[in-house]
């Protein structure tokens, strides 16, 4: 969900290109929005769930644990969302038109928190979060 690389490459990129940009008039922002309730949000739970599984893969993770890992993944996502987009909104038009616009927005508090913490931390806060473990897959020998 959170891909504490990927973000840092997004903002790499987009620290590399603002001064090339600066020259032409054009300000570069990054805006990180989270995970918000939209209709791209139940599309994305629809293909999940419609998803099959090819055979070879099938053959070692049972069905139960694809299920369980299906719902544990709503339930992490569940857990961060942010139930409108109107914070997103506002950063647009604060990055468009406001005086002093920043270069970085992170509008989620927990995205904050999250992407500077170490993988092995947001392990940990994933699998002893409130409502039990991950479902493990079962050993084929």
């Amino acid at each position: 969900m959170f891909c504490s690389d990927w973000l840092k490459s997004i903002a790499s990129r987009g620290e590399r290109n603002q001064p090339d940009l600066k020259a032409f008039g054009i300000s570069c922002h990054l805006i990180e929005p989270g995970v918000n309730r939209t209709p791209i949000l139940n599309q994305m739970y629809d293909r999940i769930a419609a998803f099959e599984v090819p055979d070879d893969l099938a053959k070692e993770y049972p069905k139960e644990f694809i299920e369980k890992h299906i719902s544990y993944v709503r339930d992490v996502t569940e857990a961060f969302i942010a139930p409108n987009c109107d914070a997103v909104v506002d950063a647009y038009e604060h990055a468009l038109f406001g005086m002093y616009p920043r270069a970085r927005y992170s509008l989620l508090l927990v995205a904050k928190v999250l992407m500077r913490l170490p993988e092995y931390a947001l392990d940990y806060a994933f699998i002893h979060r409130e409502g039990g473990r991950k479902p493990q897959p079962r050993l084929i020998y």
